[in-house]
């Protein structure tokens, strides 16, 4: 299992990287992304205007190219225009590129956050995967496949999900 984390206690000096640590009681590994917790907008004091549920005007995830979102790596169409699309994380937990380091200190053992780190969007975002007709869940289940597919031999893959 592996678990996101956006705050953590602090990593070395001088180190921006996020960092896989391993929980020494269960074995699983936590992301420690220390770096995600700071957002360009957490320094703006505006009031954010209301935007109601299923409105597609304000979602950043409807029209990716004008939030200034990273070129699409894979996209799915239908009838000229997309059904599901996967673009690198603006704020990504992981860095990429560079060879992992490993790190130990005593007992404890951790591994540079080196990895990719990108959203897959569905046209209908906002229903879950439970309730989404069987060809959406299929092109959701082909796109992991596809991008682990492009992404297995390159170091730092491992697939997270957030679905409810």
């Amino acid at each position: 299992m592996i678990r996101v984390a956006d705050t953590a206690f602090p990593a070395a000096a001088n180190d921006t990287l996020s960092e896989l640590r391993q929980d020494l009681v269960t074995g699983d590994w936590v992301v420690i992304a220390t770096g995600r917790g700071k957002r360009p907008d957490d320094f703006s004091r505006h009031e954010a205007e209301h935007v109601p549920s299923g409105s597609v005007d304000e979602c950043p995830f409807e029209r990716p190219e004008e939030t200034k979102q990273e070129k699409d790596v894979l996209i799915y169409t239908s009838n000229d225009d997309w059904t599901l699309r996967v673009f690198p994380n603006k704020y990504p937990a992981v860095s990429r590129g560079g060879m992992p380091r490993e790190r130990g200190e005593g007992p404890y053992f951790s591994v540079t956050g080196n990895g990719y780190h990108e959203v897959i969007v569905t046209r209908g975002h906002e229903t879950q995967l439970a309730t989404m007709e069987s060809w959406q869940v299929a092109e959701v289940l082909d796109a992991y496949q596809d991008r682990y597919m492009s992404l297995m031999n390159k170091k730092g893959c491992f697939l997270h999900s957030n679905f409810s």
